[in-house]
């Protein structure tokens, strides 16, 4: 009998989410919506109006965010409860969802006030205007990005929990995409890594690789003979295949095509390459290089310095440290990131 009454509150916290994320406030309230949904609705008043600001959003923060409204299938985006984990820039931080079902807590989910979780599995970039109520400052829990917890719940209804809150993160991103974009100015790199649990990736990643930017590097593209094959072959040193990865809203493609190296300088303490991605690229494509090893694909070293000129695909690598025999085993792995 214990176990059951517990599945009962347990189901009926997750109803509690489901209303605060998904039901409008009466004023807000459509046909349409009491149509779809199989719950009761808040009142009114649950959204209270008044804006409570502070000087400066800062990390450690729990805001309540702007309810964005109606979606194109009649989805409402409800206020939220996030904490601030990260400060992007003067307009755009990066925030973790916030639940205050302690039945509902997971692997990820952290405790960080009272009946505050926060999902530190759960981040996204959100734009400092939508935050609309500051409520407390916590201390900030280590992020957890690993979602892997999530194949061994302890129930059915913690499975849904979890698919409804990235469903509700990443709605929350799409809502304010354009907002994000405007202010942060982000390269695609950047925005790869920010945005990087939302993203579907058209490319089979290595294992074992949690960067999605070293993933992609590492990733062996079905087209890299070709690209091998279009590339001139008179140097065989001075030939390599390039990944480019391809941002088109939340779907990443990845294609590999033939790289030049044109100057190479090694003064034993620093190894500086040079050369050319022919293509045409984004004003905001940039790059990401590591040293990796020839035989297990896997990273000796990530590049101290890269420059990347998207206008004329001309690129400069530096790795520093590398021991001759890291030098003797690997080579470089290059990615552009554009749209």
């Amino acid at each position: 009998m214990a176990n059951r009454l517990d599945y009962i509150e347990l189901k009926l916290a997750y109803q509690r989410m489901c209303q605060l994320r998904y039901c409008p406030p009466l004023e807000e309230l459509t046909e349409e919506h009491k149509r779809r949904c199989p719950f009761d609705h808040f009142p009114s008043e649950f959204f209270p109006r008044a804006k409570n600001r502070v000087e400066a959003v800062e990390i450690g923060q729990i805001w309540r965010t702007e309810a964005l409204g109606y979606d194109e299938d009649c989805n409402y985006v409800n206020a939220a409860l996030v904490l601030v984990t990260n400060i992007i820039s003067d307009d755009v931080v990066r925030v973790a969802l916030v639940h205050t079902e302690p039945e509902l807590a997971t692997p990820g989910d952290v405790n960080v006030h009272g009946c505050f979780f926060a999902e530190m599995w759960n981040t996204f970039p959100f734009p400092t205007a939508r935050l609309e109520h500051f409520v407390m400052k916590v201390k900030v829990p280590e992020l957890r990005r690993d979602v892997s917890a999530s194949r061994s719940l302890p129930s059915p209804v913690h499975e849904h929990f979890r698919r409804m809150e990235a469903d509700m993160a990443t709605r929350l991103v799409m809502k304010t995409w354009d907002e994000i974009m405007r202010e942060w100015e982000p390269d695609v790199a950047d925005i790869l890594v920010n945005l990087q649990e939302y993203l579907t990736i058209e490319a089979r990643l290595p294992d074992g690789v949690s960067d999605i930017l070293d993933g992609l590097a590492l990733a062996i593209g079905m087209d890299e003979p070709l690209a091998m094959a279009a590339a001139e072959r008179e140097d065989e040193v001075a030939v390599l295949p390039v990944n480019v990865a391809y941002l088109s809203r939340m779907r990443v493609y990845l294609k590999t095509v033939p790289g030049r190296i044109t100057f190479w300088r090694d003064n034993g303490g620093e190894l500086v390459i040079g050369g050319e991605v022919p293509g045409e690229y984004s004003d905001d494509a940039a790059m990401h290089a590591v040293w990796k090893d020839k035989e297990s694909n896997s990273i000796i070293a990530h590049a101290r310095f890269v420059q990347f000129d998207s206008k004329l695909g001309f690129f400069r690598v530096v790795f520093s440290d590398l021991m001759d025999s890291d030098k003797a085993r690997g080579i470089p792995a290059l990615l552009v990131c554009t749209r």
